[in-house]
């Protein structure tokens, strides 16, 4: 059930544009072959070799002994002058530490990011932690085989209805490159404009789409109990909304129950929550999220000073410069880096004008210009992070503390507030 919850026609490169809607992880991961195919990018891409460390030497200032050297853990070693980290900010998966005996369950257990396609769903017992992007994907499809579902929520989210899910919608953009072009702009434009401002506290359109939400969730469950249970108590836009028109539908199936009680601990059999009751179960699926700190995991990144990049934001938490540079490590620059995430639109539609801001600076003015390094200033990165701690404040990103947007000291450290 693994799929984009964005258009698309957006959630494609704008060189390589993709007609369609919301796609599947296959045909995601078919797109990116044929892209990488096309441009002949394979024989630049060394697969199954982790980067383990990364040094930045400076020999003499100005001069062109100062590179990086990269480490990878299956003993390489690569010399650069430039060094691009695109690692994204949702790649760990997260499993509930805080919950007793997560070892001890015999059965077969999961999670959602690394989906074993073994594990026993058809006419099983599954139990699902978590109701999140990647929950209602996979609550929907386990529950059209599964002889049961528990739904373990610990948050109820905004769910909007699909809107781009539609068949006519699915078409549109196969009809001529023009239509498509002319589809993705209109999408741009409600994403980034109208949504854009409900998602960042704006007036009136916060309210409106909370009220779409809260609307679709009044005609689709007819429980008052069970929609008490799915009405989420945080203000719009300070955690991701949802899309889905089956979710809520597949909530009040018979062999669908809501559990919202908490989970006690995890027994060899199945799971008890706090009231005590035992759910036995065949599989347990976690769809408990990704860790998001640190922001660098599993890489040593050493600038100027001998300072790791984890030294770097040990007090503050991490910030760079437009969520590309930061001081203290030379012709490094960060893709999605913080201070960029959207959480309304494609993330592409950030990440592209990241690309073509290095290769400018390196290409166009670096290397023609004689320029051996770069690197922002202190204080004008400092300004520029104090203005987007400012702005974040004002957004709903500050309001709720146990959310991945938030780090140390309650920054807002991970979103942008602006449009795109």
């Amino acid at each position: 059930g693994a799929r984009c919850d964005i258009p698309h026609s957006l959630y494609s490169y704008s060189f390589e544009k993709h007609a369609g809607t919301y796609t599947s992880q296959q045909e995601i991961l078919d797109y990116l072959h044929f892209v990488a195919d096309k441009y002949h990018l394979n024989e630049n891409i060394r697969y199954d070799e982790n980067v383990a460390r990364a040094k930045y030497i400076s020999n003499k200032i100005g001069t062109s002994s100062n590179y990086w050297t990269v480490e990878t853990t299956t003993g390489g070693t690569y010399v650069c002058q430039f060094l691009i980290l695109a690692l994204g900010q949702l790649s760990h998966p997260k499993m509930p530490s805080n919950i007793p005996g997560l070892d001890t369950f015999q059965g077969r257990s999961c999670h959602t990011a690394q989906w074993d396609p073994s594990t026993p769903v058809s006419n099983a017992r599954i139990g699902v932690v978590g109701t999140g992007a990647s929950a209602i994907q996979v609550i929907g499809e386990v529950a059209k085989v599964a002889s049961h579902v528990e739904v373990f929520q610990r948050t109820a989210f905004y769910v909007s209805p699909d809107f781009f899910g539609t068949r006519f919608q699915q078409r549109i953009g196969q009809v001529s490159p023009w239509i498509n072009n002319t589809y993705r702009f209109i999408l741009r434009c409600f994403l980034d404009f109208v949504y854009y401002r409900a998602v960042t506290g704006k007036w009136p359109w916060q309210g409106l789409v909370a009220w779409l939400c809260k609307l679709n969730l009044f005609f689709s469950i007819r429980d008052g109990d069970m929609r008490k249970q799915l009405t989420p108590t945080f203000p719009f836009g300070a955690r991701r909304t949802l899309a889905s028109n089956e979710y809520y539908s597949t909530l009040t199936r018979r062999n669908v129950t809501l559990n919202t009680s908490g989970i006690e601990r995890i027994t060899k059999t199945g799971i008890i929550d706090k009231t005590g009751k035992e759910t036995q179960l065949d599989s347990i699926v976690y769809a408990t999220g990704f860790k998001t700190f640190p922001y660098i995991q599993g890489i040593d990144i050493v600038g100027t000073n001998n300072q790791s990049l984890d030294e770097h934001w040990s007090a503050a938490g991490s910030y760079a410069f437009y969520g590309i540079m930061t001081h203290g490590f030379p012709n490094l620059f960060l893709l999605y880096g913080p201070g960029t995430n959207l959480g309304r639109t494609s993330v592409l539609e950030m990440i592209e004008p990241q690309v073509d801001f290095v290769c400018q600076l390196t290409a166009s003015y670096m290397r023609k210009n004689g320029v051996s390094f770069v690197e922002v200033k202190k204080q004008v990165e400092a300004n520029f992070v104090d203005k987007l701690d400012a702005e974040n404040k004002k957004t709903p990103f500050s309001k709720v503390q146990n959310s991945w947007y938030i780090e140390k000291g309650g920054r807002v450290a991970r979103n942008w507030y602006g449009s795109v």
